[in-house]
């Protein structure tokens, strides 16, 4: 396979998996939701344990330890660990014996990629998978309530009412955060941007062009991959002008830091508000 056609595909794994795991958390928080999303608040609660599992300072857990885990997972220790134990063992992740979990080596980013297969392979809703397109799709940029209902109406073959009531219940659990009155408002990831720049931020994106919109692309994926970069990269990558116009609009953020070496500016997409 080429390198970049793997590379993409792990990208995008990891990108779902993360989706994945953040739409089980605003599951958690609906009494309705689990039923609605099984297939995606289980995948969610796998992946979560694991990531829980695989940073712990130990590779082999005590019974003890390993319920203590599932705790801070929010998981019942009696009801529920021995279901996402038996998952996790079922994928060769862990190793479990009577009174040890033993985990398989896994990086947080592997575990991204895992939360990813198993949502595929537990055979998710059309509802469950329009549930992380619509996240991605708004973490792109704000976007329409209409032109989002376009886009998954369009992309998951769903009726327009249908796709209506998905967003709004999209809305109220918590998948995408909304702006606005009636059909007029804008959905966006309030992940990445901040609810009282929301508007400036539409509107600054729908200004570009498309070379500027594929340099925004090219930086948001350095980013996605590193976290932060140095403010210099985001110059080269964007250009001046470009950057300049993204900060204002509230898009990234820059933070400086100081030491011995001098001062260092670093570039961050804008975190939770």
């Amino acid at each position: 396979m080429d390198e970049r056609v793997h590379m993409t595909n792990r990208l995008e794994k990891e990108t779902k998996g993360a989706w994945i795991i953040h739409h089980g958390r605003k599951i958690a928080l609906d009494v309705t939701a689990p039923a609605e999303f099984p297939v995606l608040d289980e995948s969610a609660k796998a992946a979560e344990l694991l990531m829980r599992l695989s940073q712990s300072d130990a590779v082999t857990l005590t019974k003890q330890e390993t319920e203590a885990v599932a705790r801070a997972a929010h998981l019942n220790p009696r009801s529920e660990l021995p279901h996402y134990l038996g998952i996790l063992k079922n994928r060769r992740l862990i190793d479990v014996s009577a009174e040890e979990v033993h985990v398989l080596g896994l990086t947080s980013r592997a575990t991204l990629s895992h939360a990813c297969d198993i949502l595929t392979d537990a055979g998710p809703s059309t509802y469950e998978e329009a549930a992380v397109d619509l996240a991605e799709l708004t973490s792109q940029s704000p976007q329409s309530l209409m032109r989002a209902c376009e886009f998954i109406g369009d992309m998951h073959k769903l009726s327009s009412g249908d796709t209506q009531d998905f967003v709004q219940r999209s809305i109220e659990v918590g998948f995408v955060d909304y702006e606005g009155e009636s059909r007029d408002g804008l959905l966006f990831n309030g992940n990445l941007f901040k609810r009282d720049t929301v508007a400036k931020s539409d509107k600054v994106i729908s200004s570009l062009s498309s070379d500027e919109h594929m340099k925004v692309a090219e930086f948001n994926e350095i980013l996605k991959r590193n976290g932060c970069v140095i403010a210099a990269k985001a110059d080269s990558v964007l250009g001046r002008t470009l950057f300049e116009k993204l900060k204002a609009a509230g898009l990234y953020e820059v933070n400086t830091v100081s030491n011995e070496h001098g001062e260092h500016a670093f570039v961050t997409l804008i975190g939770p508000h």
